[in-house]
């Protein structure tokens, strides 16, 4: 069966996969650089992956109420992505950890900016039939570049060890050509302009909108996000026990590819037989992850990481394509903001105690919290299914979806 993308699916892939060959050059190696030259401690990277996660959950928020507010995507897309990209060379010659703090929270906002809005481009641009293999190839380009930045990144560190402020200034360049691919090929259909020139109202918020079903949802997201860990902490954790910190840019990958081959199939697989088996087989997947993190040897750490990644593709798209079913049109990129809002907020907690825990009570009880902290969200999740199990558009389009 052919994907049926528009040349806006398409686009948005490409530009995703340029900044994530960007973005990927630096986050595998992000961690040991804040450790080795920065001179960070655990808890100290919790508080600096806490406060992006938190800048993240504002602006994402803040960015989709606006977008559906003024009736504008493109616009808010193309600064989340300038934003993120003029922090890259900003990195190479930072030298203290508030500078880092800064410039994370900086690169984080930009990913807020740009998240709701790109992806209601994508949801308004296809039926809901189609909408979760749009997502799902979305999120494949995105972890494909993900793959090819952190290759580069691992063969970089096997010739040039330790040399980190180098990759930050090359990841600025594809950053800068997926910019100017977003300004020239992608098109937004305004919804400011009715057909005859005239204005239209600006579009207003209602809760009514976001539906019960969707607020249930939130409750889960947000309880798994709490899981969710920065992935800093992983592959710290993999040096831990004993895999060299040149090879981590190697596991990054297998974490990003198991998930780009992933992604569609399963976006696909959800259109048609529904998203909710895919959302717990992702949540309790992932806890048996993060509880054999806690128990990992070097050995095993490699399969850990690919599992790690096929609970992302169980869980990532899926949700934004499951909640995008749910509410009415007119707030989708709200909704998503407030889902991606709800995320980064658990993300900053979650960071932060995570590192703390870490400090503290050393590097194998933070992962067993994150274990029974995502199999609550599933069972959370089997109980809103049981409870509405005669309710047929829970999980399902609602009759004012369809369109």
């Amino acid at each position: 069966m052919a994907l049926k993308l528009t040349r806006n699916d398409i686009t948005l892939g490409l530009v995703s996969m340029l900044n994530d060959i960007s973005s990927e050059m630096i986050f595998p190696m992000l961690p040991f650089f804040m450790v080795a030259v920065l001179g960070l401690s655990k808890g100290e990277i919790g508080i600096v992956e806490g406060i992006a996660g938190g800048a993240a959950s504002f602006f994402l928020g803040l960015s989709g109420y606006l977008s559906d507010r003024l009736g504008r995507r493109k616009d808010f897309v193309v600064f989340g992505y300038s934003l993120s990209v003029i922090t890259k060379p900003l990195f190479a010659m930072a030298s203290t950890g508030w500078q880092a703090i800064f410039l994370r929270f900086f690169d984080r906002a930009g990913k807020g900016f740009r998240e709701s809005p790109r992806d209601a481009l994508i949801a308004a641009g296809q039926d809901q039939r189609h909408r979760g293999r749009a997502f799902g190839f979305n999120r494949t380009m995105d972890t494909i570049g993900g793959s090819l930045g952190s290759l580069f990144v691992f063969w970089w560190l096997l010739n040039h060890a330790n040399d980190y402020r180098t990759i930050f200034w090359i990841s600025f360049f594809p950053g800068v050509f997926a910019v100017l691919l977003l300004i020239l090929f992608v098109k937004e259909k305004r919804a400011g302009v009715s057909l005859d020139g005239g204005e239209t109202p600006r579009r207003r918020f209602s809760w009514e909108k976001l539906g019960k079903h969707s607020k249930l949802f939130y409750i889960v997201t947000t309880i798994f996000a709490l899981a969710n860990a920065s992935y800093a902490f992983f592959l710290l954790k993999a040096e831990k026990v004993g895999i060299a910190k040149e090879f981590a840019p190697l596991l990054y990958m297998i974490y990003t590819l198991v998930s780009a081959f992933l992604f569609v199939p399963i976006g696909k697989w959800t259109d048609h037989k529904g998203r909710k088996l895919s959302l717990l087989l992702g949540y309790f997947l992932f806890s048996l992850t993060a509880l054999g993190f806690a128990l990992a040897s070097d050995g095993i750490v490699w399969v850990l990481f690919v599992l790690y990644g096929a609970g992302l593709a169980l869980t990532d798209g899926v949700s934004r394509a499951f909640l995008s079913d749910l509410v009415h049109p007119d707030v989708r990129a709200t909704a998503l903001g407030i889902y991606y809002g709800l995320n980064g907020l658990a993300l900053f907690i979650s960071s932060v105690v995570f590192g703390y825990l870490w400090d503290k009570f050393g590097e194998n009880l933070p992962f067993i919290v994150s274990s029974i902290v995502a199999a609550c969200a599933g069972f959370v999740f089997i109980f809103f299914i049981v409870r509405h199990r005669n309710c047929k558009h829970f999980g399902e389009a609602a009759p004012h979806i369809n369109q």
